[in-house]
C-alpha cells in the first residue's frame, strides 16, 4: 500500500502546485506536502493570490534569520526592508484547565497525545465525551459526525460497540503511528488531516452505515450531503430510558430488545435531518 499512498500525496502536490499557481509564483515549497500537511497548516486568506499578481502583497520565501534596524535578513539571505514586524503565533488549546489531574492523564499520555478512541471518547473517563476533537480541513462536518457517534456510543446503539479493551487498543496503535510521524502529532494527534477521510469511515462504520470497499468520495472535497446519504443507510437511532454500560453493549438483536426497537420497523425513528452544510478551502 506505501506506493499508493505516496501516489496520493504526489496527486495531492500537484493538484495544489496547479491550483495555485505555486510554479509561476516562485513558491512551490522544498518539503513533501506529506510531511507538513496537518491542522497547524495556515490557510490560505481570500484574495492572497490576487493580491500577490497586484503586487499590493510580496512574498518571500524562507524565515527571519536576524533583525536589522529597518529590515529583516531572511534565511536564503534575502533582506526585506520594513518598518513593523507581526508575529501571527496562533493559540495552543490544553485540557489543563477543564480536568481533575487524575483524569487529564488519562486523557493526555506523558507524551502530548490524547487518548481519545475515535478522537471521541476515553475509555478510562466514563460519562465524557468530546465533539470537536477531530481537528482537520472540514472540521464542521467531522464534528457533526462525530455528535451522531457519541450520542450512539453513550446510549449502546453502536452497530460496532466498542468494549474498553478494544477502545485502548485502538488508541495504542493510534499513538504508536502518530509518534512515527511529526504532522500527524499536530494538536496532542487529534488532528485528523489529511486523514479525515478514513476517519470519517471509521465513525460510518461504527454506526452501521453502509460503505462501499473502495470509496470515490476519497477523491473529492469532503461532501456532506454524500455523508449524509451513508448515514441515512445505518440503523435509525431512538432515544430510549433504558441506561446501558456503553463500554459493555450487547449488540445482538436476538437478545437486546433496545437494538430490535431501533433497527426494525416496529418502532419506526423520524426521518434524519441531513448533516449541515460545510463549506471547505480550496486548495
Amino acid at each position: 500500500i506505501a506506493p499508493i499512498v505516496w501516489l496520493h500525496f504526489k496527486m495531492l502536490e500537484t493538484i495544489i502546485t496547479l491550483q495555485c499557481g505555486l510554479a509561476r509564483r516562485g513558491l512551490i515549497p522544498t518539503t513533501n506536502v506529506a510531511d507538513v500537511v496537518a491542522c497547524d497548516l495556515p490557510m490560505v486568506t481570500d484574495g492572497f493570490y490576487e493580491a500577490l499578481d497586484a503586487g499590493s502583497v510580496v512574498a518571500a520565501k524562507g524565515e527571519i534569520a536576524r533583525f536589522e534596524p529597518e529590515a529583516v535578513v531572511l534565511t536564503g539571505g534575502e533582506r526585506v526592508a520594513c518598518d513593523t514586524v507581526v508575529f501571527a503565533t496562533g493559540w495552543h488549546q490544553t485540557a489543563d484547565s477543564f480536568f481533575a489531574e487524575a483524569d487529564r492523564s488519562a486523557i493526555v499520555g506523558p507524551d502530548g497525545l490524547y487518548r481519545l478512541h475515535r478522537h471521541v471518547v476515553s475509555p478510562d473517563v466514563t460519562g465524557l465525551g468530546f465533539v470537536g476533537a477531530n481537528q482537520s480541513f472540514a472540521t464542521t462536518l467531522t464534528s457533526e459526525l462525530s455528535a451522531e457517534w457519541l450520542v450512539r456510543y453513550l446510549d449502546g446503539q453502536l452497530s460496532r460497540q466498542p468494549t474498553e479493551d478494544e477502545m485502548r487498543r485502538s488508541i495504542e496503535d493510534q499513538a504508536a503511528w502518530r509518534r512515527e510521524r511529526p504532522a500527524a502529532k499536530a494538536y496532542g494527534g487529534r488532528c485528523i488531516a489529511p486523514f479525515h477521510f478514513r476517519h470519517v469511515d471509521d465513525l460510518l462504520g461504527d454506526i452501521g452505515a453502509e460503505l462501499t470497499p473502495f470509496n470515490t468520495s476519497w477523491l473529492l472535497p469532503p461532501d456532506a450531503a454524500a455523508i449524509s446519504k451513508h448515514l441515512e443507510s445505518a440503523p435509525a437511532y431512538a432515544v430510549t430510558d433504558e441506561k446501558k454500560d456503553p463500554a459493555s453493549a450487547v449488540t445482538d438483536e436476538k437478545s437486546d430488545p433496545l437494538v430490535r426497537a431501533v433497527s426494525t420497523d416496529e418502532n419506526p425513528a423520524a426521518p434524519r435531518k441531513p448533516l449541515g452544510r460545510t463549506v471547505t478551502p480550496d486548495l
